[in-house]
Order: structure tokens, then sequence, then C-alpha cells
């Protein structure tokens, strides 16, 4: 994997009464991007409103990105979720339509063992079909299991 230049963490904008993802929004802000030399894209992650949206519109934002000429294919998505099945099917999803890799972070809520994190990391990274890049905000992961990983 390699990944070149600046990589901007998107915002994920949203129609006027927030129902939905703005297609038209998203692609003017790509476009006003590449014009200010971004390379490449972080979808879904923090500023992306990951926490806010469903699983389905963070698969439409990386459908829209990737389909669009005017994004770079350094596209990495953001495929955190509480659940390995449902960080799978996204970094599943993100494959198939593209993207560069994919970023995980262990599951925050509830307490795993060492194992368990290794285990989550390890089936995302072997069935994803993407390069996985682990992050720890919150520090939950030990140093012995990041040298696993």
């Amino acid at each position: 994997m390699e990944l070149n230049g600046v990589l901007a963490p998107l915002p994920t904008p949203l129609t006027d009464d927030g129902s939905a993802i703005s297609e038209i929004r998203l692609l003017r802000l790509l476009r006003k991007l590449v014009e200010l030399g971004v390379w490449g894209y972080v979808a879904c992650g923090e500023v992306g409103e990951v926490g806010a949206i469903s699983y389905a519109e963070r698969k439409t934002v990386v459908e829209i990105l990737l389909r669009n000429p005017a994004a770079s294919p350094q596209v990495v998505v953001n495929v955190s979720t509480l659940s390995t099945v449902a960080s799978l099917d996204l970094a599943q999803h993100a494959a198939r339509h593209g993207a560069k890799a994919c970023v995980l972070m262990p599951p925050y809520y509830w307490t795993f063992t060492t194992e368990e994190h290794f285990n989550f990391f390890r089936v995302i990274a072997q069935y994803a079909g993407l390069p996985v890049i682990v992050v720890d905000p919150q520090g939950l992961l030990d140093a012995e299991l990041m040298d696993r990983l």
C-alpha cells in the first residue's frame, strides 16, 4: 500500500433537513479540495458524522466518492463499528468500490481481552480485501498487541 500527498478528512454533507447525504454538496466539496491540492480523502471518519449516520449512508458516501472522477484513487474509509460483522461489511464494500485502505479502531464499548481485540483486527484484515490502518485514539490496545498487529 502506498499513500501519497495530503489526505483530507471529509465531513459528510447532509441535505438541509438532515434526512439524507447530499451528493451535490459532497461533489462540490471534492472539487474545492482538488483545487486546493488534496490528493486523497478519509471518508466517514470523526468529522464525517460517523456516529450519526447509518451504515447504509456510510456506504452511500463511499459510492459517491469512488465513482467520481474528481476523487483520487487515494480514498481511505473508516470502517470502525462496535461489531466485527458490521466493520467487515463496510470494509468489503469499500474494497469492492475501489478504496485504497480502511481505518479501523478497536470497539470501545465493553471490555475486551487482548486476544479478543487481536481476533477483531485479524478477521477484518484477513477478509476485507484492503490494507487495514489501525488507530487507537482511546489507548485500548497494549504495546504487545500493536506489535502482533
